[in-house]
């Protein structure tokens, strides 16, 4: 979902989702978000919105009957990422990852298969995770030796497209 932090996410509601589009306030920098949703990410939150109203959340996280104050919703919202963490965590030492996920990893992980993988401005990046500098966002789009392999191929595809590079006398013979 666009690299939005886990808060964020706990937060949204049914009310936020605007014909294809989730349009939120940053909990963090109460920056005012917007981002398209994509048609498998409609699909499933339609599937599983039944009887729902606009003021609901989307995710199980939090129940708008029983989380009414802030302060409950902060610590549910904070016991839940805990959990999060912990079963990121066990899965990561499960398929031998040598770094520890957690939902901030995964912002990062975003941040760095948008930007350097895809080749998105850094700009687009860095509202994307609603970052307010993108100074801060160049320290989530790491840049990775894939990421560079991939750079230097598309450089060297593209200088053969512009140069033609002189052939030895044998090899303009045959």
């Amino acid at each position: 979902m666009a690299g939005i932090n886990f808060k964020d996410i706990a937060l949204l509601t049914y009310g936020d989702i605007d014909n294809g589009r989730i349009y939120y306030a940053r909990r963090k920098t109460g920056k005012m978000m917007n981002c398209c949703l994509t048609e498998q990410a409609q699909e499933i939150i339609d599937k599983y919105r039944t009887d729902q109203v606009e003021e609901d959340y989307i995710f199980p996280i939090l129940d708008r009957t029983i989380h009414t104050t802030e302060k409950q919703i902060l610590e549910r919202v904070k016991k839940t990422l805990k959990h999060v963490n912990k079963r990121l965590h066990e899965l990561s030492e499960e398929i031998g990852l040598h770094t520890p996920l957690t939902t901030y990893t995964a912002r990062h992980i975003f941040a760095t298969t948008v930007k350097q993988m895809n080749g998105i401005p850094l700009e687009t990046v860095s509202k994307m995770l609603g970052h307010k500098y993108t100074t801060t966002t160049q320290i989530y789009a790491k840049v990775t030796n894939p990421i560079i392999g991939k750079a230097i191929t598309q450089i060297g595809s593209k200088i053969g497209e512009r140069f033609q590079f002189p052939h030895s006398p044998e090899e303009n013979a045959g």
